[in-house]
């Protein structure tokens, strides 16, 4: 009976180490997503343009994820490029004063690239705003060293968002704004 036992018990034991193996196995296999996040205040005047949804001196938030797993569709020394990720916003605008416009696409492209004595990040992504679509490009240049590397990966810190570093463009068919960004902030966790 006692042999018995202890073949239950060695059983049990093997079923449960197995069961643990797999686990963190899958545990492992998962990866981690990142999320970009701009927020900040556009300057009070654009750099150029008409600004037609008058988004200057409101301001603006806008989150991006992606997996650190993703495969970037161009990449070459010191960049990647990202296709297909998901990105959500709101912008204020003197049009719908009061309220925010929410942006989102999941159609979003992203640049990561190393300087040799900066970084950049640079998205686009397409949006309907109030009933338009428009193309929206920022680029961020971000102090060398933020990006660890140019893949999908947290920033190594945080970082502040200045005129002299932060531009958003947005375009539709006919009219295109440029606007700096006046303060703010860029991470990724």
């Amino acid at each position: 009976m006692s042999s018995l036992f202890i073949k239950n018990i060695r059983s049990a034991a093997i079923a449960a180490t197995l069961l643990a193996c797999l686990t963190s196995v899958h545990l492992f296999a998962q990866t981690a997503n990142v999320t970009y996040a701009a927020v900040g205040k556009f300057s009070a005047a654009p750099v150029s343009g008409n600004d037609l949804f008058q988004l200057a001196g409101n301001t603006f938030k806008m989150a991006i994820v992606g997996s650190e797993s993703a495969k970037p569709v161009k990449s070459g020394k010191g960049y990647a490029a990202y296709a297909g990720l998901k990105m959500q916003g709101s912008v204020q605008s003197g049009l719908v004063p009061g309220q925010g416009i929410p942006l989102t696409s999941t159609h979003t492209f992203v640049v990561l690239a190393l300087g040799a004595s900066s970084d950049t990040v640079e998205i686009q992504s397409p949006v309907t705003v109030l009933g338009q679509t428009i193309m929206i490009t920022a680029k961020f240049t971000v102090p060398k060293g933020t990006l660890a590397k140019p893949t999908i990966w947290p920033f190594t810190h945080g970082v502040a968002l200045t005129p002299s570093s932060g531009t958003v463009t947005y375009s539709d068919s006919s009219a295109t704004t440029t606007l700096t960004v006046a303060t703010g902030s860029l991470t990724a966790k």
